[in-house]
């Protein structure tokens, strides 16, 4: 990146995202209810002599940068909510709102783009187009994403591309996990009920108990991976609850499980899911039950796009040194980012934050001196997409 800061100039810049952060991490809000969170997003970003932008929704804060050459425009999102958790972590910072924990590091993410756009500011004059900061809420209700792309933001500012980064726990601190096509799964959230008649415990002859049925359903749903799939294709199918009677003495008229089915492609999706119903309906009716699945909600793959893949790759290794690009496999987690890639390039990189843990876990909270080297990676990401040549050159078709 052109723009390079003094030794003191980064310790002092690093201390002001610290606290950025922990201001985040002690204020969480959920989705579609981040107003503070918002209202101290839409501050700062209006300090830095951003143009603000309106989604026309109560949460979240998109807003432009207009740099001093022409040229076009890159997309950059962040998630800004957080999740319904009892923080178990003993740092200064802990939530002061009972229940809700940032634990999927969308803290990290958000003051990470702040730190880009404020990095980007101080070379605007020198920037090649425009940058668009997306703060984006509802991520963890997969209603965010789609409610963004509703309020038609990409087809007034045309963004050549949108990228973001999620921390990542299983990759050392400061390095880059990326990789082109479909990176991160699709995801069916889905119910199943098997209905039975329900009666006393005494008398199971004079009902259909559900319970069996259910049991054998989930004991059979996982096979389909194995046994339907191409040996190629990967993908994973899990029965996460199992919930049927209220007592140890009556026979309950229903079994209801629950779970997810994770694919990275449509084919390999429309399989699962055909499968999954002909196993409820056939193995509840073996049973003399009823069989019913129902889908909850869908996600679909997160599809890297292979240019913004090698520049991104590109960035990380200029910013974070030689070797901190890793080519990842396919990786089972799923992000509402995947929403934007049926309206235009899509990348998503998984930063090392070095911790292990697991995300969505009450005592995750990633390290503090990861916020310096993830804003400089996407405020050099920007750069780089702006300034090449394959992104200028299609800009250009796209406007002839």
């Amino acid at each position: 990146m052109s723009m390079i800061l003094s030794p003191e100039e980064k310790q002092a810049f690093a201390r002001q995202l610290v606290s950025l952060r922990q201001q985040l991490h002690r204020n969480p809000e959920l989705s579609s209810r981040e107003i503070k969170t918002t209202a101290l997003l839409r501050e700062r970003l209006k300090a830095m002599g951003l143009q603000l932008l309106d989604l026309g929704l109560p949460t979240g804060a998109p807003a432009l940068l207009r740099g001093g050459r022409p040229g076009p425009t890159i997309g950059i999102r962040a998630d800004i909510d957080a999740l319904p958790l009892v923080e178990k972590t003993d740092v200064v910072c802990r939530s002061q709102n009972p229940g809700i924990m940032h634990a999927c590091g969308h803290d990290v993410h958000t003051t990470a783009l702040l730190g880009a756009a404020e990095l980007l500011c101080r070379q605007r004059e020198e920037l090649r187009g425009q940058v668009l900061f997306l703060f984006q809420p509802a991520e963890e209700t997969v209603q965010g994403a789609e409610s963004v792309i509703a309020s038609g933001l990409f087809e007034k500012y045309a963004p050549v591309g949108l990228i973001c980064l999620h921390v990542w726990p299983q990759l050392p601190a400061m390095q880059v996990g990326l990789a082109s096509g479909a990176f991160l799964s699709a995801v069916d959230s889905f119910k199943i009920t098997i209905t039975g008649r329900g009666g006393h415990g005494s008398m199971p002859n004079e009902s259909v108990n559900p319970i069996p049925a259910g049991s054998a359903v989930a004991l059979a749903a996982p096979g389909i991976v194995s046994y339907d799939l191409p040996p190629a294709e990967t993908a994973a199918l899990s029965i996460c609850s199992i919930q049927a009677g209220l007592c140890d003495n009556a026979i309950p008229d229903v079994c209801t499980l629950l779970g997810t089915a994770r694919t990275f492609s449509e084919q390999s999706q429309q399989i699962v899911l055909r499968r999954l119903k002909e196993l409820s309906e056939n193995t509840a009716a073996a049973y003399g039950c009823r069989g019913e699945l129902y889908i909850d909600h869908s996600i679909p793959p997160v599809v890297n796009d292979a240019v913004l893949s090698h520049l991104m790759g590109r960035s990380a290794e200029a910013v974070l040194g030689k070797g901190a690009c890793r080519h990842l496999e396919q990786v089972m987690i799923s992000e509402d980012f995947a929403y934007y890639g049926r309206q235009l390039p899509v990348c998503c990189a998984l930063f090392g934050v070095g911790t292990g843990g697991k995300l969505h876990s009450a005592s995750f909270y990633p390290p503090d001196d990861v916020l310096l080297p993830a804003a400089s990676f996407l405020a050099e990401c920007a750069v780089e997409i702006l300034t090449d040549k394959a992104v200028l050159c299609v800009k250009e078709e796209a406007s002839a």
